[in-house]
């Protein structure tokens, strides 16, 4: 349940920096929970995942966003955000590395929220600066974001939860494809919402194939999928209101595994820039089915798209864009170009298609090169 008395947005500092932040994130935008997962009182992690085919090209973490629920205001509360790597000896499919060698980065936070109580959810934007390692192809280069909240032996009347969209109790969720396989390794489960007991180190999926209200602000230019399909992604708040069916478009796990089977037509599918550019800063889209085995570098950033495979030929784009400016809760040294939608059909089941952006900075007339989105029909 989320229950929503006031909302804040509160910005708490590690490091300070003037670095840009584009901000890649993976719910869909509508919250159906507010939740500790399956430790309810007791200590608990809570973490989202960043795919590495989602990542390429990523250098350095700014800031990292997350919708939190305090359900007693007055109280001080305390958490700590931990940036963790894959673990080489876990599952083939990946999960978070919870020992001391899997933990990138770190800060903990010691705040009081704003009043009036005695409950409230809100957006804590969490400044740090950590540089990440160098690209790998998943599920070696993914990354675990999150939080390690201490105990709350009052809860629920007290403590800290995370918000997320699960299909739990009645609400859509993500709604990826059900026939795509996730980074789970099992068809219709996206396998990126995860979850521990930090007294046994021991990680597992949330269920309901969750997706935490947790974002990831980068250095970098940031590409992101994303589905349309305006009669599914109705923007429903949560059962029993409605269903919690997404905002349209829909950037959560919908993006990465648009349905092309879907009853009522398949979904369309496109990506969204956020690049550190003015306004008005030329884009050019560059699109493949495959992505190098090996990164190659260049001075504007990493090419992680096959040239070979490029559409329609090496190195060529495929379309281009100007950037415009982004939503109000975005940095202002950060504008957007959205590619698409363009549309899905189901003949194109199986195709999997990566992207970067190439753009030039009008006001500066430098080149930077985003990370890659991955698309997967």
């Amino acid at each position: 349940m989320i229950q929503t008395i006031r909302s804040w947005v509160i910005t708490l500092a590690v490091t300070t920096t003037l670095l840009s932040q584009n901000e890649l994130s993976f719910h869909d935008g509508t919250l159906e929970f507010s939740t500790r997962g399956a430790q309810g009182t007791g200590a608990t992690m809570l973490m989202q995942r960043f795919p590495a085919d989602q990542l390429c090209g990523a250098s350095t973490v700014v800031e990292v966003t997350t919708t939190f629920t305090d359900w007693d205001i007055s109280t001080v509360e305390t958490g700590t955000l931990e940036i963790r790597r894959h673990d080489p000896n876990g599952p083939p499919t990946g999960q978070p590395d919870l020992s001391p060698a899997g933990l990138l980065a770190s800060g903990t936070f010691t705040v009081t929220f704003p009043g009036p109580g005695p409950a409230g959810s809100g957006r804590v934007v969490f400044s740090l600066l950590a540089a990440l390692p160098p690209a790998l192809p998943g599920p070696d280069g993914d990354l675990y974001v999150g939080w390690s909240l201490p105990a709350s032996p009052a809860w629920p009347s007290d403590g800290l939860t995370v918000q997320i969209s699960s299909n739990l109790g009645g609400n859509a969720g993500e709604q990826m494809s059900p026939n795509t396989v996730g980074y789970s390794g099992q068809a219709g489960q996206a396998g990126m919402g995860w979850q521990a007991n930090p007294a046994t180190g021991i990680p597992f999926p949330m269920p309901g194939d969750a997706a935490f209200a947790i974002g990831v602000r980068f250095a970098d230019d940031v590409l992101q999928p994303f589905a349309d399909n305006p009669a599914v992604f109705t923007g429903s708040t949560w059962f029993p209101v409605g269903t919690g069916t997404g905002q349209n478009p829909n950037f959560g796990y919908a993006g990465i595994f648009p349905d092309m089977q879907r009853a009522g037509g398949s979904d369309g599918f496109g990506v969204r820039l956020r690049a550190t550019a003015a306004i008005g800063s030329a884009t050019l889209l560059f699109v493949g089915p495959a992505m190098t085995t090996t990164p190659i570098p260049t001075t504007f950033g990493l090419v992680c798209v096959d040239p070979a495979s490029m559409l329609p030929g090496p190195f060529l784009p495929l379309t281009s864009l100007v950037t415009q400016a982004p939503p109000a809760a975005q940095p202002a040294t950060t504008s957007e170009a959205l590619f698409g939608p363009f549309p899905g059909d189901p003949s194109a089941v199986g195709f999997n298609l990566h992207a970067q952006c190439l753009t030039q900075d009008t006001a500066t007339g430098s080149f930077r090169i985003s990370t890659l989105a991955t698309i997967r029909l």
